[in-house]
This record gives C-alpha cells, sequence and structure tokens, in this order.
C-alpha cells in the first residue's frame, strides 16, 4: 500500500486553474513578440460577447487556502495499472471537490456586491466603451486618436473582456483585462494578452455610500479609467519595436485596498505613483504606489521608463 497525502488536492487545484485559464485562451504568452502595428495605427474597439449584456463585476476572492484542504488516500500497491486507475479516480473526485470548494469561495466573496446591485445594474457595456477615448485622451495616451468608431473603418480590431473585482474591505477596484488584437485584412493575424489593473486605495467613512453615490458615478468613472489604462498597456505592448531590457524579478510590494501584497516580478515602468509589473506568468500588472485615491487619475499611462 502506498501512501499520497494532501499534495495531489494542491496539484489538482492548480492543474485545475491552469487548464480553465488555456482554454479561455487568457494566457498570454510571456515572450515579446515583435510589434505589429504603430501609435498612428487606426483601430477598432469592441467588448467580448462572453460575460453577458452588462460590464462582470464580483467580489474579489483571496484563494489562498483553496484546494488545500488535507486529505489522503491509500493506493494499492503491486499493479501500476490499477493504481494509476486509483490516483486518476481520486484526483478527479478531488477536482470536484476544489471545483465545489472555489465556487462556494467566489459565492462568500460576491457578497460586497450586494449594496451595490442596483447602481450595477444600470451599467451597460456600450456606455462603458464609449468613455474609454476619454480617459486615454486624460492619460495622454498616444493610442487615443487612432480610435475609430467602425470596425470597417480599421485595420486593427481590438476585443477586451474585462472582469472586474472589487475588494471585500471596498477600498479598491480590480480589474483583469483579456483581449485580443486582429488584423481586419487578409492576413487575420491575432494575438491575445491580459492585463491586471489595480486602482489606488478609496477612504471614506461610507465607502459603500462613496461608490453609490449619483447612480454609481465615482465607480463607474473608476471602472472604465482602469479599462482605458489596461487597454493602454497592452496596445503599448503590441506596438513595441524592440524587446524591453531585461531586469531581473524582485519583490514588489504595494497597496491592494487596506491590505499591502507582495509580488514577485520585474519592474517595467514606473512613473506618477504607478508601476508597471512583468509577473512570473508573464501577464503585466499596473499597481499604485501611492496611497492616494487621485494618484491613478492625474497621472499619464504613458512611461518614460523603456
Amino acid at each position: 500500500m502506498r501512501h499520497l497525502s494532501g499534495w495531489l488536492s494542491r496539484l489538482t487545484g492548480a492543474l485545475l486553474f491552469m487548464v480553465g485559464s488555456a482554454a479561455s485562451g487568457m494566457a498570454p504568452s510571456p515572450v515579446p513578440s515583435p510589434s505589429i502595428l504603430t501609435e498612428q495605427s487606426r483601430w477598432a474597439l469592441s467588448w467580448s460577447a462572453e460575460g453577458g449584456p452588462q460590464p462582470e463585476f464580483r467580489g474579489l476572492n483571496n484563494l489562498d487556502g483553496a484546494g488545500t484542504a488535507p486529505g489522503s488516500m491509500l493506493y494499492p500497491g503491486g499493479n501500476a495499472g490499477l493504481m494509476l486507475i486509483s490516483v486518476l479516480t481520486h484526483a478527479a473526485i478531488v477536482g470536484r471537490a476544489v471545483q465545489r470548494e472555489m465556487q462556494a469561495l467566489q459565492e462568500r466573496a460576491d457578497q460586497v456586491l450586494v449594496p451595490h446591485a442596483d447602481v450595477l445594474a444600470k451599467f451597460e457595456k456600450h456606455d462603458f466603451l464609449m468613455q474609454t477615448p476619454i480617459h486615454l485622451r486624460a492619460m495622454a495616451s498616444p493610442f487615443e486618436g487612432g480610435l475609430v468608431g467602425e470596425a470597417h473603418h480599421a485595420p486593427w480590431h481590438v476585443e477586451v473582456r474585462p472582469i472586474y473585482q472589487m475588494s471585500q474591505d471596498r477600498q479598491a477596484l480590480v480589474v483583469d483585462v483579456m483581449a485580443s488584437i486582429k488584423a481586419t485584412g487578409a492576413s487575420g493575424e491575432e494575438r491575445r494578452a491580459a492585463v491586471r489593473v489595480i486602482s489606488s486605495p478609496q477612504v471614506a467613512a461610507d465607502l459603500t455610500e462613496l461608490w453609490n453615490a449619483q447612480d454609481g458615478a465615482l465607480l463607474k468613472s473608476q471602472a472604465t479609467e482602469l479599462l482605458a489604462r489596461g487597454i493602454h498597456y497592452l496596445m503599448t505592448e503590441w506596438s513595441r519595436s524592440e524587446t524591453r531590457t531585461a531586469v531581473p524579478s524582485r519583490t514588489v510590494r504595494f497597496p491592494l485596498g487596506g491590505q499591502e501584497q507582495i509580488e514577485r516580478a520585474q519592474i517595467l515602468e514606473q512613473r506618477c505613483s504607478r508601476m508597471l509589473l512583468r509577473r512570473l506568468n508573464g501577464e503585466l500588472m499596473s499597481v499604485p504606489v501611492d496611497a492616494s485615491p487621485t494618484a491613478a487619475s492625474v497621472c499619464p499611462a504613458q512611461s518614460s521608463v523603456k
């Protein structure tokens, strides 16, 4: 008899996450690619049909500890085939358990949005997209001038699927932007990438009232600004004509709401109280380095750091 303990649960949880990300096309390549557009390129923007008719909002779910519940199982020895069947059966059972656990964790995390349900119900994808060029212009993004309203008028089509998450203390908003850019011509060249953008912390006596005031005006403004910032960073990567200078990964500390987060990453850019990081999985992440809630809004997205 052989004894395999809780590591299988952790391994299964990790594999499920990676397989799910790959299947949805969310996993970007960490290897820089040659540029496919310039700052002067004309491009159109659309929102993915996935996720329903309204912007997707969730509660920020801390998955630390998910899928790590202690567990063990005895496997028969002496017969490799029988043991393999036993291991695969156990993995399937553990996989279903991990999925149920993660779903329950997300449902609990989503409770933070209950006081904002009426406001969120009024948000529309089209309205969010209409705000994008305004924020790009405010951030002095060089790509704002090339954005056109009709896809057939542009050689490039950018499709985004932003997923918003509110921190459990309601101080921060996070957006994960999954995006693709595709040539509208005969070549049909397409690339996919993802970026996470974290807002500066908000501070108020009543954060629920702050986000809900004026039909969620601040919530919408913050959400659309984060989306525009994420689009800018992705467009910058797609237009980069030379590979970034290699920099070593380091430990980076930054605020996520009222909590300090620690990430091992490369610092690609730093300017105006924000940092652009490349995480170990190759994805980009923009984080605040100033606790002021107005720091990000007055900071141009364009950076002089190459």
